[in-house]
């Protein structure tokens, strides 16, 4: 019987990423969990771990618009998606509760058909409103939805062209007073006795609003930073305005507080403000908080501000200004919205700002290393779906924007991993007003001892117009002669190797060029090491060349006439194929023989990605049609096909150690990321229902936040011990009650939040310790004194007994033993106070 190849039996799986900020995440009323929107499917958040404690999935594969509380009923969670679809979730248990349908298209319906929603607001279940995309109107419009008897919902559309963002719309004074903003103003609405007012705002764009949880007052956000609180708005045309205005960019957010007396803004500045609306000019600063603001949330209790980022991050502010949490995803590449996401440096290649230097494995924590925030690298644990820790390769802060100008930062294009981990080389570039400003090449030494890595030798311009293709030799290190190999924009090829210096002092080591090399002053493209590290392959234009690592000898040119499109991406095969170069242009693969010095075969194919396995001989490449084909490189016969892998483009893509634990006949596992910054992976198909650590599962018999001493109880405890009876236990005075009461409390509390140990101790101590009346305890210390009185008058006997022969004994009297009674009263007074004090100090 034939095995059938474990290849053809995979499925994509999304392993971590995606966006956290989309949309505002939201506090749960008691303030201990915060939900987030993660495309079609909320994460619940502990507050005080920063951990995902849940997942609330709804069967339906539509994206979420948005979610919301139930005001009637605190448990519960609205969810609508982008087709009107409402599903109403109990927040402790995830179960749902309710599901229902918005018909945006009813019969006898005048009005044009409603393609999307793309927000709803919830002031109570029998009248909410909803923003949604109309057909034949470019901005959304916005529908009051109200329960009639004649339908579920009817919807009334109110107004057009609102603005088309997530904070576009607010509600306040308890569901009765609405707020919209509009391109060239604001709309106001009275839900109760359905009065409107539109207020016109010059040329200013509004950005965002907010409404007073309790009076008739809304604050609006421009593109300009100013802040401009709107009083009796809907009793007045031209209602009282007060200004506050610190912001130089567009304000990103704006939310009140509960009670209403301060304002949280934020936006392109990294800075979270908190105005007091009673006096303009008191306001408070949270600065340096990392990235523009994307998002401000604050809890129902006002002590604490979720402030979302553009980094994918969500921090937690507490009401001191403390940031006491941070929940991190995969880091998001950001670009300033004014500039395009390419890269001027390998634009003719195909290159993209959104993790540009690709996925790397590192050898030594077996994780991903790619881009993270501007100038840094994130390593991901894909094993645990955990960021692990950032490296900050340029060494620079991050400068915000002017006023419609983004300020150019540098990042980093390329890294590479030598074999055994110890050396890590990167490149870095800063590209501004159509040409390259700085470009610098960075070897780093990892310290075992730190365990971390140390910059150990830097150089200026390496390249003119930027560096195209970084690798360095798949080999170990241990004899000193590591090379690595750049490509760049003056159509050269440099190579570099180890310099040692032994001096009385101390051994040294550095990077220097060995080798420049260039092939008929064409464009120098990418570059890659064979397998065993002894060729060098190096692509001029459309001519893939050959050079020895050993000597830098030139071995030959490998080309095709019909085959005239520049080499986008080289990659050598392993193991059998070993001997085979897989090139890539804008539309062909083609396999290159080098021993041969012919072509092996070619196929026309638009790839996005291609990786090779280390482990084996396969070989995988994504189309730009979103298609995964595996094969081997001695055979154009792919081993499996998977179609639409992807809804959005594959921008890399690596093998890495095998995640698989129970699967043997897997070596490594393919994983991809994509334009949606998604990180996701090639599985098996059971591997979710085998692998008990690949998900986290929500429990509906325990609270939400789980801490880790509550891990380690077990869910059920069986016991062959009979219970006693009623009667035994009521006689029982309590004791072990407290207790049980004591070590709940230690499972339910966070750990940095609990208080000292000895707390508990003093507590417990006391619980389980039997408590007798003055009586019974003089009763017990006058029977102990007494005993141990008569053994040591037993002892004495003995010691009579015992004595030795040659000791003069007096044989004509007997031994008398005088029994003398201590008095019990003065060791029953005596103060034992000093025995609490060494116990708890």
């Amino acid at each position: 019987m034939i095995k059938e190849d474990p290849l053809k039996n995979l499925e994509v799986q999304v392993k971590n990423g995606g966006t956290l900020i989309s949309h505002r995440a939201v506090f749960t009323p008691d303030s201990t969990s915060l939900l987030v929107v993660t495309g079609n499917k909320i994460l619940i958040y502990n507050i005080a771990t920063s951990r995902c404690t849940g997942t609330i999935e709804p069967p339906s594969a539509e994206d979420i618009c948005n979610i919301a509380i139930d005001p009637s009923e605190e448990d519960t969670v609205l969810v609508c998606t982008v087709k009107g679809l409402l599903y109403y979730y109990r927040i402790s248990t995830g179960e749902l509760k309710l599901r229902r349908h918005l018909n945006l298209a009813p019969k006898n319906w005048t009005a044009t058909v409603i393609l999307s929603v793309d927000n709803i607001v919830y002031p109570n279940p029998t009248n909410f409103f909803i923003l949604a995309t109309v057909e034949g109107y470019p901005l959304p419009s916005l529908y009051s939805v109200s329960e009639t008897m004649e339908s579920p919902y009817f919807l009334e559309r109110l107004c057009v062209d609102i603005v088309r963002n997530s904070h576009s719309l607010a509600f306040g004074v308890g569901g009765k007073f609405l707020a919209a903003i509009q391109e060239k103003g604001l709309y106001v609405r009275d839900c109760v006795r359905k009065v409107v007012k539109k207020h016109l705002y010059g040329d200013r764009k509004l950005t965002s609003v907010a409404v007073h949880p309790y009076d008739w007052v809304c604050a609006t956000g421009d593109d300009t930073g100013r802040i401009i609180l709107w009083v009796n708005s809907l009793e007045q045309n031209s209602p009282a305005k007060t200004v506050f205005h610190w912001h130089t960019l567009p304000v990103g957010d704006l939310s009140f507080s509960v009670d209403g007396s301060q304002i949280h803004s934020g936006g392109g500045e990294c800075t979270l403000v908190k105005w007091d609306i009673s006096h303009v000019e008191n306001k408070r600063t949270i600065p340096r908080l990392g990235l523009p603001i994307r998002h401000v949330t604050v809890s129902s209790k006002s002590s604490l501000t979720a402030v979302s980022q553009a980094d994918n991050s969500i921090k937690i502010i507490d009401s001191h200004n403390k940031v006491i949490g941070n929940i991190q995803n995969i880091t998001q590449c950001y670009i300033p919205e004014d500039e395009k996401d390419t890269v001027a440096s390998d634009s003719t290649y195909g290159g993209s700002r959104v993790y540009q230097a690709g996925l790397v494995e590192d050898p030594i924590r077996h994780a991903l290393v790619m881009n993270g925030k501007p100038g840094q690298l994130q390593c991901f644990s894909f094993a645990e779906d955990k960021h692990l820790y950032d490296l900050d390769i340029t060494n620079q802060n991050y400068i915000t924007s002017e006023r419609n100008k983004a300020i150019p930062f540098s990042d980093v294009n390329h890294i590479s991993f030598s074999k055994n981990g110890r050396w890590l080389i990167t490149s870095e570039s800063r590209f501004e007003e159509g040409s390259f400003t700085e470009t610098r090449l960075k070897f780093w030494k990892f310290d075992s001892v730190k365990q971390k890595f140390s910059l150990n030798t830097s150089i200026d311009w390496p390249h003119e117009n930027g560096v195209v293709s970084l690798k360095i030799q798949p080999i170990g290190d241990e004899d000193g002669t590591l090379i690595a190999a750049t490509s760049g924009g003056d159509r050269r090829f440099k190579t570099w190797g180890i310099v040692h210096d032994t001096s009385i002092h101390s051994k040294s080591e550095w990077w220097n060029c060995e080798n420049v090399g260039t092939y008929r002053n064409l464009a120098a493209g990418p570059l890659r090491f064979s397998a065993d590290g002894s060729l060098l392959a190096v692509s001029f234009f459309r001519v893939l060349t050959l050079w020895t690592t050993e000597n830098h000898e030139f071995k030959g040119a490998l080309s095709h006439q019909r085959l005239d499109e520049p080499l986008r991406m080289i990659e050598f095969g392993n193991k059998t194929c070993s001997h085979l170069v897989v090139c890539s242009a804008h539309s062909y693969l083609a396999v290159w023989d080098v021993i041969a010095f012919s072509l092996l075969w070619a196929v026309p194919l638009q790839v996005d990605s291609l990786a090779v396995d280390q482990f084996s001989e396969n070989v995988a490449v994504f189309s730009s049609k979103n298609h995964a084909y595996i094969f081997r490189a001695s055979d154009p016969e792919p081993i499996a096909v998977y179609n639409y892998v992807s809804k959005s483009k594959v921008l890399s893509s690596v093998f890495v150690s095998s995640i698989c634990t129970k699967n043997t006949e897997m070596e490594s596992t393919l994983l991809f990321i994509n334009s949606s910054q998604e990180l996701c992976s090639f599985l098996p198909k059971d591997f979710q229902k085998n692998d008990k650590s690949a998900s986290i599962k929500y429990s509906s018999n325990s609270p939400i936040p789980v801490t880790p001493f509550a891990q380690i109880v077990a869910d059920k405890t069986v016991s062959h011990v009979p219970k006693l009876e009623k009667g035994l236990q009521a006689t029982s005075g309590g004791v072990g009650l407290v207790g049980a009461q004591i070590v709940q409390a230690v499972i339910e509390s966070s750990p940095h939040t609990m208080p000292s140990i000895s707390f508990y101790c003093e507590q417990l101590l006391n619980a389980t310790t039997a408590k007798i009346n003055p009586g019974e305890r003089f009763q017990e210390m006058e029977k102990l004194v007494l005993d141990s009185h008569l053994s040591n008058k037993v002892k004495a006997l003995k010691f009579d007994v015992d004595q030795p022969e040659n000791m003069d004994v007096d044989d004509t009297k007997p031994s008398e033993v005088v029994d003398v009674l201590p008095d019990l009263s003065i060791i029953a007074d005596e103060n034992i106070s000093w025995i609490h004090n060494i116990v708890f100090s």
